[in-house]
């Protein structure tokens, strides 16, 4: 079994997983190839290590004599190796850019060649790589290693040239390389080597850099990740650099690495290498994305966010039920704004800012104001034009329904026409223009005739009347009143001519004579 208790752990064996290297807890046993890298103190805290040469084989010691002398001549006295991020050349910034150099006699970092060993063997590396001024060019952002090409290969940088060492990351089995455009995948060669780790947190940036005095062998390292080189488990809290999940391809996992606030921290539905562009992904500003899904109650859709059932068109199917689409539409139960432009509300209210009044509401087909509990609340039309301002004038027509026009306000002359029939309950002014059968009749003057008494009259109209002029007539008695043409028919109430008309008792009666016409027309008649 294996328990993990605060900081202590315990189980019978740890192992590699081709089961090649282990350490057998149980039996005291470890087994496998192990590389102490430099840096990691392993072998100066090993107790019984050899102190001299003759201490490796006391049998064989006097073989070895001369041995050990000479090898204190190849000793050094500093680093072999070291890397200066963000520069190059030597004393110049340039972000993005690193220098592999060496050190001086003093340990003191120097614009010097460096050098690694591998296989026993010394390797020098050029600091500048390709007639540049740096070592390695970086513009991808993650964390991965940096690989030396010791045989004949070479790294195609783009812009730059063939350099030996670039900035490289293994995925999924798959080594990519960065050639400061795009991760380039390639197939390591036998000789390729890696001699240290780096991380760029945004495009052309490194974050941090190492490199070893000791390289290791290409086909043997990790999974390209130099900031998940360590995980502890401390009492209850576990640190990693990242977590990643999957069987066969990791598709999702938690990313500790970098510093900017769009470096994804969660995702979900792609690799690694693919988390920025995830169907699911929360970067370190917290800006979610998910390409579906639900929050809330609301459901998300690839186009679409909405409660109930998805709509594209009309009304929504019940209450509180809405769409908001991406085609650019809005779906409720009592409005929707469709993509084409059209609008439908079951129940409007518009309202503006002026003394609380300026309130008007659509519903049931009527429009109304509901605002004022006055006799004086009003609704205006075309009160203002174009632009919002007064200078230009409107007109305003009213059908009735089927496509007949019966009422026409004309804004620029100030006239109305109308095209059926009118009754006027009240005429108090008549200093206006009447359109009749599409003839426009000014009126010039506005006679009067009451009729007093008992007894029968006759009341004549002008035997020479101007065409607009309207004739007002009021019986004020019981007696009989009969209204004469002279000469000139009379357009009664429903449209018949007659040479005549006979009033009925208080009655009331408005013309309005007709030029083109030629003759009277009744614009209204009351008790």
């Amino acid at each position: 079994f294996t328990r993990i208790n605060g900081k202590f752990i315990t189980t019978g064996r740890i192992e590699s997983e081709d089961g090649q290297n282990y350490f057998d807890l149980d039996n005291n046993v470890i087994a496998g190839k192990v590389t102490f890298i430099p840096g990691t103190g392993g072998y100066t805290n090993i107790g019984d290590k050899p102190a001299q040469l003759a201490d490796i084989n006391s049998g064989e010691g006097t073989k070895l004599t001369g041995i050990e002398a000479g090898a204190e001549v190849n000793v050094q006295s500093s680093p072999t190796i070291g890397i200066k991020i963000n520069y190059g050349p030597w004393g110049t910034p340039n972000s993005g850019e690193a220098i592999i150099h060496g050190f001086d006699t003093t340990g003191a970092a120097a614009d010097i060649d460096g050098f690694f060993y591998y296989s026993a063997t010394k390797k020098t590396i050029d600091r500048t790589q390709a007639g540049q001024n740096w070592t390695i060019s970086t513009n991808m952002t993650g964390s991965g290693y940096i690989v030396y090409r010791t045989g004949s290969e070479v790294f195609a940088i783009s812009g730059q040239g063939d350099f030996k060492c670039a900035f490289c990351k293994k995925e999924n089995g798959l080594w990519y390389y960065d050639d400061n455009t795009a991760w380039i995948l390639f197939t390591p060669a036998d000789t390729d080597v890696v001699i240290g780790t780096l991380v760029s947190d945004t495009a052309d940036h490194i974050e941090s850099a190492n490199v070893w005095g000791y390289a290791q062998e290409i086909d043997v390292v990790a999974e390209s990740a130099a900031d998940r080189t360590q995980t502890i488990i401390d009492g209850g809290i576990i640190t990693s650099g990242r977590i990643e999940l999957g069987t066969v391809v990791t598709n999702a996992g938690i990313n500790g690495y970098g510093s900017a606030g769009s470096e994804i921290r969660i995702w979900a539905g792609d690799t690694y290498a693919n988390r920025a562009t995830a169907p699911f992904r929360v970067n370190q500003n917290g800006a979610v994305t998910a390409i579906s899904g639900a929050i809330g109650g609301w459901t998300l859709a690839s186009d679409a966010i909405y409660t109930g059932s998805k709509v594209s068109s009309g009304y929504s199917g019940g209450a509180g039920e809405i769409t908001i689409h991406s085609q650019g539409s809005i779906h409720a139960q009592n409005f929707y704004i469709n993509v084409d432009g059209s609008i439908a509300a079951k129940n409007i209210t518009l309202e503006t800012a002026v003394s609380g009044n300026r309130k008007v509401k659509i519903a049931n087909g009527e429009i109304w104001n509901p605002a004022l509990d006055s006799d004086t609340a009003d609704i205006s039309i075309n009160r203002i034009g174009y632009n919002d301002g007064q200078t230009r004038y409107r007109d305003l027509y009213i059908y009735d329904g089927k496509g007949t026009m019966m009422q026409f306000f004309d804004g620029s002359l100030s006239q109305i026409q109308f095209d059926a029939q009118m009754w006027i309950d009240r005429v108090q002014r008549h200093n206006v223009n009447v359109f009749i059968g599409g003839e426009t009749l000014t009126v010039a003057s506005a006679p009067m005739q009451i009729s007093s008494g008992t007894s029968s009259q006759t009341i004549y109209l002008p035997a020479s009347p101007e065409n607009g002029m309207i004739f007002n007539i009021i019986r004020g008695s019981s007696g009989a009143l009969t209204v004469d043409g002279n000469g000139y028919n009379i357009q009664d109430m429903t449209g018949s001519d007659v040479a005549s008309f006979a009033f009925g008792t208080y009655e009331r009666l408005t013309l309005v004579y007709s030029g083109g016409s030629g003759k009277w027309f009744m614009l209204h008649y009351s008790t």
